[in-house]
């Protein structure tokens, strides 16, 4: 299974795969084109830089819920590279987003879209055992809806910058029953488009995380 995806949309969040992928992730199937689709269903509450929930009217929480649907297209290719296959990758995300207290959603519908390309190799050995992994680097565009209405609706379904995000997925076949697989990413943000005091700069900060 290839995904690399985007599970939460809100103003100066960068969007990344968080959890979307687990099993088998390393090991997608032959060589072809393939569509797949996934569901996300996200709830939560916004805090602040202390993880203490931010409440506007000293009362109120901001609780957000998200359905996400994504669309992907992927063609694995027989070109040769490094020992392995070139494969390209498209996706399109569309949320649905609700906000409760304080109305502060601007626009849902299209999310930003990745484009990637990788090298995917097969059935290798790790401590003597089949071993599937894949790299891929890509390029979130910052083409998701937005409306900020210059800041007082900072959750929309666009994220207003641009993202590059390498990953390395494995999947280690312990037995024919057993597996073990990880998803390493790294991001980089450009600069945020949206709603700024004059003069002033914002970077989402480098990050890495592993599903």
């Amino acid at each position: 299974m290839l995904c690399f995806s985007s599970n939460a949309f809100a103003q100066y969040q960068a969007p990344g795969n968080f959890g979307l992928t687990s099993v088998l992730d390393g090991a997608p199937p032959a060589p072809g084109a393939y569509y797949m689709g996934y569901l996300s269903l996200y709830g939560g509450t916004m805090n602040d830089n202390n993880g203490k929930t931010v409440r506007p009217n000293e009362t109120d929480p901001i609780k957000v819920n998200t359905a996400l649907a994504i669309n992907q297209l992927i063609s694995i290719t027989n070109t040769k590279v490094a020992g392995g296959n070139l494969f390209f990758d498209l996706l399109v995300p569309v949320v649905l987003i609700k906000e409760s207290n304080y109305k502060l959603v601007g626009k849902d519908g299209l999310a930003d879209i990745t484009i990637g390309a990788g090298i995917q190799w097969w059935n290798k050995k790790l401590f003597g055992k089949p071993f599937f992994h894949r790299f891929e680097l890509d390029y979130i565009l910052p083409l998701g809806a937005q409306n900020d209405m210059g800041g007082a609706k900072p959750i929309n379904a666009g994220s207003q910058f641009g993202t590059l995000q390498p990953n390395w997925a494995q999947t280690l076949f312990l037995n024919k029953n057993v597996s073990l697989s990880l998803r390493h990413h790294l991001s980089f943000n450009g600069l945020y488009k949206g709603s700024l005091p004059p003069s002033a700069e914002l970077r989402v900060g480098s990050y890495y995380h592993v599903n």
